[in-house]
């Protein structure tokens, strides 16, 4: 490989990272708006139940609360019910003696992340003889996932949507006659790094909901709880769509017949919504209007970045035949469209995310 197509592949894989890496935190997921008994309260009598309001609705089926008492053990609760639009859980609770109480939640928000947080009441005005600070850093530390979890779903998500937006450059550049003889292999790679990104995103989504560690990410029945979940479903079904796109590309020859293109791209499309369908656009409304916003800027960063990593892939040789200008050149139309495609609606979504043009 030249000192050219070294440059162009590096510069194509820097690009891939900064667009498709995990952004910092934003407003589209769930924050606890309100309880009762509200955080900091001193109660004359024991409460009925532990209601927790949200911003918006979260999966009551994968969240949990916690109830410890000031001696760090922990306190039967009721099962959770949901109500409202959902984005209020309760749960209901014994008649508690008067002392400190620290709760413990964690809920899956809409957009698919899992968030937890901890306060603490009081019933009666005595004093407890116990810090309120010490008591939530010891009932709460294990409660969530542990950090090799997270770093793990990072690179996981990573994995998958690098081979995912490779995967969008090759089929809609590099499946035709006049191809790089290299598409195909780059095809069966992006494929295979999508697909095992989704699973081991899949799996690691289930330990952080149940803030277990990398072991909970292999566990069978951590699958079924999380298997009916719509960020679940959603990363059940881009494996798939993106497993029968694998198949295709196996039976892939240079001259591909049209039912092949057809099958493969409609696939991937699928692929493509399913990602939207479960990440940060599903939390905002009107949802419809930003998970299609948000495949659009996937398809656009995968028509720009995949489409360089094709022809970063390409080998020197293939540029040296005359069939590769018009392919080059197809491309460099679609990315001057690609490109402003893609800054316009990742801004449009950062700035849905942040809560305005202002705060972006």
């Amino acid at each position: 490989m030249t000192a050219r197509l070294r440059t162009l592949l590096v510069l194509a894989v820097a690009a891939a990272v900064a667009v498709a890496a995990p952004a910092a935190p934003v407003s589209a997921h769930a924050g606890l708006e309100s309880s009762s008994p509200a955080a900091n309260s001193v109660l004359e009598s024991s409460p009925d139940s532990i209601v927790l309001d949200f911003d918006e609705p979260i999966d009551e089926s994968v969240s949990s609360i916690e109830l410890f008492d000031q001696e760090r053990q922990g306190i039967d609760v009721g099962d959770l019910t949901s109500s409202g639009d959902g984005s209020v859980i309760s749960a209901s609770l014994p008649t508690l003696d008067d002392g400190l109480y620290a709760v413990v939640w964690r809920v899956t928000s809409a957009d698919g992340h899992v968030i937890d947080g901890a306060f603490s009441f009081q019933v009666g005005a005595a004093d407890s003889g116990v810090d309120p600070d010490d008591l939530i850093d010891d009932v709460q530390s294990g409660a969530g996932a542990d950090a090799s979890v997270d770093r793990a779903m990072t690179f996981a998500r990573l994995l998958g949507y690098l081979g995912l937006i490779t995967l969008i450059g090759v089929l809609l550049f590099g499946t035709g006659p006049a191809s790089p003889p290299r598409g195909r292999l780059l095809a069966r790679v992006s494929v295979a790094v999508a697909v095992v990104g989704t699973l081991s995103t899949f799996g690691l989504y289930g330990a952080q909901v149940v803030g277990g560690g990398l072991v909970d990410a292999v566990a069978p029945s951590v699958w079924a709880d999380i298997a009916g979940t719509r960020t679940g479903r959603a990363l059940l079904v881009r494996t798939v769509a993106l497993g029968v796109v694998g198949a295709l590309v196996v039976m892939w020859q240079r001259r591909t017949a049209r039912w092949w293109s057809i099958a493969s791209l409609s696939l991937l499309a699928v692929a493509v919504l399913a990602t939207s369908v479960s990440g940060h656009a599903s939390a905002l409304s009107p949802q419809a209007a930003y998970v299609a916003n948000s495949a659009l800027h996937l398809v656009a960063v995968g028509a720009w970045v995949g489409g360089l990593l094709l022809l970063a892939f390409a080998g020197r040789a293939w540029f040296d035949e005359p069939s590769s200008g018009p392919l080059v050149r197809r491309f460099s139309t679609t990315a001057l469209v690609a490109v402003p495609v893609m800054v316009v609606t990742g801004v449009v979504q950062a700035a849905a995310l942040v809560g305005g043009f202002d705060d972006l």
